[in-house]
């Protein structure tokens, strides 16, 4: 088994991704970004539907890029993200980790429904006050260990 990452809003990703599955002698598991969405379905950076905090929209999204993903032949989203609050890019998405918690799940059970797997994402978090962004570097957190549990991991910790 193999594995192929296929950026999402590449415009020729589905007949990249065509082409793997064409040439492949061995199962490819196919896997990409989808916090921003994809192709008719790109909603902005950083998932601005969180700021809603309506779970029904955040499952809608959810499905209408599980739809596209399995059209494509996707089969895992690295999405949604858990952050509570991105120094990087000085976005702040919902105000609890509960609601965090609970538009992740809701955007998550979207591809789920249309038999895409997620795995969430960022981290510990998103927050350090160096501006390192974890997409170009490993993660890093100069936040204490109270600050860590009770802001960064709380997302990911199970209920």
């Amino acid at each position: 088994m193999g594995a192929v990452w296929v950026q999402f809003t590449d415009k020729n990703a589905e007949k990249l991704i065509k082409t793997v599955r064409e040439i492949a002698d061995y199962p490819i598991l196919i896997f990409t970004d989808a916090e921003n969405g994809t192709g008719e379905y790109t909603i902005g950076r950083h998932n601005p539907i969180s700021g809603t905090g309506d779970e029904k929209y955040a499952y809608a999204f959810g499905k209408a890029i599980g739809n596209t993903a399995k059209k494509w032949g996707i089969m895992l989203f690295v999405a949604p993200f858990l952050t509570y609050k991105s120094t990087v890019h000085l976005v702040l998405l919902v105000p609890t980790n509960t609601q965090i918690v609970k538009m992740a799940t809701a955007e998550a059970k979207g591809p789920h429904d249309s038999g895409i797997l997620t795995v969430g994402k960022h981290y510990p978090s998103s927050i350090n006050h160096l501006n390192i962004d974890q997409h170009m570097a490993e993660s890093f957190s100069d936040q204490n260990e109270k600050e860590l549990l009770d802001q960064s991991l709380s997302p990911f910790a199970l209920p």
